[in-house]
């Protein structure tokens, strides 16, 4: 019975918070379009805010209730997403989770210490307060866990968020980037056998150096320097040196390292495409032949013939990070040759690299080995390799399709070469 009583609880919680979330979004249309109606914004935001008190209250009887506590912070989270900044609602639901003195504990924070095991509800939290505070709480709640792997993953998580949700970050995001990048790289240095946090820590550490790249967003603060953007690029390199040192016992566990791989090989890639000078230091260090290996790693793990849709996306990133350090000829013509023949995975990962590649060539900062790639590929003959896969793989359409929109970028689309005989 108790059980079937939660239930209806977390289900009502549920219904609640939709209902509020629809009216605070209503409220918000009919304020900034001033139409007048029935209901008015004012009754529309005193019903949401109504609504935000109940959820509020349940929460505080029932903060040590988990499953009530998701509910609660779900609905809340997709309140305060309808808000804007000045809602009432939103400041209803503001009052109620922190403290104004910032001494006492807040709600939420009591929330976070009753669950401090729960690591869906630890998300849950660490995303309301940086959808509320932004970048700079989500790091502040790193530093002060800084031991406590359970936090650690969801804080991570969230910061990816927060820098990939939105073409235009927030300026107060933007600003944290400096110390985003020292609380994550802190967390790896701390759990560094830990495959699941160093692959969110990757993808977070890419997310927030490819906002440099966004042109119309805040790219005037926050600006990493290059010691910090060769931390990501140490980190992002230990990381896919662990992997690559792990014997895959299990279909999980290989399917972690591949993970691991995408997204430290993806900041490196990144990290070279804000720094074309560090990709220099990679190539002359050697450093290089870690990328090497992840990709005979990576296309040794797709048999000869057979496709496979999530390791050909890990070999396009693969192709395009070694593309920013040794250029694109030797990154995407070389394995063509090598593996082209045998396996089709390869294929379909050169030719999106060599679209993904034509499509930025222009944007590529002065010094990138990716200035002019195109050009340095059609002369190298690149065209020819996939017109002699067409004729290796005749029956498979889908990649024929890929392949002629590389060949499309190249100059050689309309050639009696681009059909296969």
């Amino acid at each position: 019975v108790h059980e079937r009583q939660n239930d209806v609880l977390n289900e009502g919680v549920a219904v609640l918070g939709r209902t509020a979330a629809f009216a605070a979004s209503e409220a918000a249309n009919l304020r900034q379009a001033d139409v007048p109606g029935h209901l008015s914004f004012a009754s529309l935001e005193a019903a949401a805010c109504r609504a935000v008190d109940a959820l509020l209250a349940l929460l505080q009887s029932r903060v040590s209730d988990s499953r009530v506590a998701e509910s609660v912070c779900d609905a809340i989270g997709e309140i305060l997403d309808t808000c804007s900044p000045a809602s009432p609602v939103r400041e209803r639901a503001l009052e109620g989770l922190f403290a104004k003195d910032g001494q006492s504990a807040d709600l939420l924070s009591r929330v976070a210490v009753s669950h401090a095991s729960n690591l869906n509800l630890q998300s849950k939290v660490i995303w309301v307060s940086g959808v509320v505070h932004g970048a700079v709480s989500v790091i502040q709640e790193m530093e002060r866990h800084c031991a406590t792997h359970a936090l650690q993953l969801p804080a991570m998580k969230t910061l990816s968020v927060l820098y990939t949700s939105h073409p235009q970050i927030e300026r107060r995001d933007a600003m944290a980037r400096p110390c985003a990048v020292r609380a994550v790289v802190s967390a790896m240095e701390a759990f560094p056998a830990n495959l699941e946090l160093q692959q969110s820590a990757c993808n977070a550490l890419a997310a927030i150096v490819e906002t440099h790249l966004c042109r119309g967003g805040e790219a005037d603060v926050g600006v990493l320097s290059e010691d910090l953007l060769a931390t990501c690029l140490r980190a992002a390199h230990a990381a896919l040196s662990l992997v690559l040192g792990c014997s895959d016992s299990g279909h999980s566990a290989s399917h972690r390292t591949l993970l691991v791989k995408k997204d430290a090989v993806r900041l490196m890639g990144s990290v070279c495409n804000v720094a074309p000078s560090l990709s220099t230091w990679l190539r002359e260090s050697g450093q290089e032949q870690v990328l090497t290996n992840a990709l005979v790693a990576t296309a040794d793990r797709v048999a000869d013939g057979s496709r496979d849709e999530e390791v050909e996306d890990v070999l396009r990133i693969e192709l395009i990070a070694l593309s920013h350090v040794s250029g694109a000829c030797a990154a995407i013509i070389e394995p063509l040759r090598r593996w082209g023949p045998s396996k089709p995975a390869v294929v379909r990962a050169a030719a999106d690299a060599v679209v993904e590649l034509a499509r930025h060539e222009s944007a590529a900062p002065p010094g990138s080995p990716l200035r002019a790639s195109v050009q340095e590929l059609c002369a190298a003959g690149c065209g020819g390799e996939f017109v002699a896969a067409m004729r290796t793989y005749p029956r498979d359409e889908e990649l024929h399709t890929r392949m002629q929109l590389a060949l499309g970028f190249l100059g050689t689309g309309s050639s009696p070469l681009a059909v296969p005989s």
